[in-house]
């Protein structure tokens, strides 16, 4: 019967140490992946308090957190932040804006309801 001295072989402990190094980075990967999302696509018109369309909020949502004006002419990012249940508009006409209470692509912009058209 062999007793146990406690060590490990060093391929073991080398494969533990490439783990732990692996193992984080990995998991923030997917905490970013489970934070971001995108809006529903298709366009986007935005209403104002009393009951308005507010014509320079008006914009199309593409694929890969695109966007795009209603007339096609300018563009830019957004990032959806799911847990935080806010969209930024990170460049483009938008840019610098912030929806927030996202809720089934609807979301509010300065006293703005903004949602699906």
């Amino acid at each position: 019967m062999s007793r146990s001295t406690g060590c490990l072989h060093p391929l073991a402990v080398a494969a533990l140490l490439a783990c732990s190094w692996v193992l984080p980075a990995q998991a923030a990967a997917s905490q970013m992946a489970a934070n971001s999302a995108e809006l529903r696509l298709g366009e986007y018109s935005c209403i104002g308090s009393g009951g308005q369309i507010l014509i320079g909020l008006g914009f199309r949502a593409l694929p890969g957190n695109k966007y795009v004006s209603l007339d096609n002419k300018d563009g830019g990012t957004y990032s959806y932040d799911a847990d935080a249940r806010t969209v930024t508009f990170v460049d483009g006409f938008l840019t610098g804006y912030v929806g927030e209470n996202v809720e089934d692509s609807r979301f509010n912009i300065h006293g703005a309801s903004c949602g699906p058209a």
